[in-house]
């Protein structure tokens, strides 16, 4: 009876020292799809065309775009929606949804301004409610397309106590267009941005796209070079690039992976969609040596952490076992 007084507790303080003294990290909880989306086509709908809406309109067309929202709990939620034209980010990719770069766009009209309806809708539990949304097309004629989205999500009441979530939204691109011949892809660079290299040793290259076209699989490639010298001393690629209409895209390259010493160097970026190519060549100056960033200690250091915990789970579960076999041992 004695030796179960003091193994009790010394098991529960093993216990209360693992989970005070062994970090935790947190974990957003993944949920299923709380809403569903779907869009009904008017008569302008390119024809085969289905997942999003491609539109030829005329001038100052007016037309009605109708969503069915669809609940499926036991709870009335409400559901947003944001127009935003399409921008491309920095891995070139576009975006249906808001974005930082949206104020950024050199289209003639945004079809955020074209579009106007309810921008919340209540849907009762187990129900589906339409939301009608009405477009105007431009009064007058442009070329190209002019490309957007709506992205709908659920409205949460925020608490204290709530829990962490993944969010779920759906982004319908919306294309308008009024004829279906292609503006020929023009694009432009900004010089070099070179204010993020003492700190984070990144270099930016700004590239516009001021066609209304849409731009499919294409390549970025940066190459950095000593200034008059031909070697390549580092190479940034990036070979799945899409542009949106009238949009502009921050090619980020990072040197912070390749030694340099304190020196001018120069980054000829070259840019390619189909037989098309375009290129620009910028220097830039590096006051002091830049080193190779230690990944592989990063990794190992990684590893160890993640191997650690389940190393002091192991020896807890052995220890108690002794103490428990020891236990009974003694009594018998």
């Amino acid at each position: 009876m004695q030796v179960k007084i003091k193994i009790y507790p010394f098991i529960l303080a093993l216990f209360v020292f693992f989970f005070l003294f062994v970090p935790i990290e947190a974990t957003a909880q993944s949920t299923q799809s709380s809403f569903s989306v779907i869009p009904h086509y008017p008569s302008q709908q390119a024809i085969d065309v289905n997942g999003y809406y491609d539109l030829n309109v005329k001038k100052g067309d007016e037309l009605t775009l109708r969503f069915s929202l669809r609940n499926p709990s036991d709870k009335a939620i409400i559901i947003t929606n944001t127009i935003s034209p399409a921008t491309t980010n920095k891995n070139g990719q576009i975006i249906y949804g808001p974005s930082k770069n949206s104020g950024r766009s050199s289209a003639k009209h945004n079809l955020a301004e074209l579009i106007d309806g309810p921008t919340e809708t209540n849907v009762p539990a187990n129900a589906t409610t339409d939301l009608v949304l009405r477009l105007k097309a431009p009064n007058d004629e442009f070329e190209g397309i002019l490309l957007g989205g709506i992205e709908f999500e659920q409205k949460n009441e925020k608490s204290d106590t709530q829990i962490i979530q993944n969010i779920v939204a759906y982004d319908i691109p919306i294309l308008l267009r009024q004829t279906t011949q292609e503006v020929p892809l023009s694009l432009a660079f900004d010089t070099l941005n070179s204010s993020k290299l003492s700190d984070k040793q990144l270099l930016t290259q700004t590239i516009y796209n001021s066609t209304p076209t849409l731009a499919k699989k294409g390549s970025i490639v940066t190459e950095i070079r000593k200034q008059n010298t031909t070697d390549i001393l580092y190479k940034e690629t990036n070979d799945d690039v899409n542009f949106a209409p009238n949009s502009s895209m921050d090619f980020d390259i990072s040197v912070q992976d390749i030694p340099l010493s304190a020196g001018t160097y120069t980054a000829k970026t070259i840019v390619q969609f189909g037989d098309q190519k375009w290129e620009t060549t910028d220097s830039f100056k590096l006051d002091t040596p830049v080193g190779r960033a230690d990944t592989t200690s990063n990794i190992i250091s990684n590893k160890n952490k993640n191997l650690i915990y389940p190393l002091i789970i192991i020896i807890l579960i052995v220890i108690i076992a002794a103490l428990l076999y020891k236990s009974r041992k003694t009594r018998t």
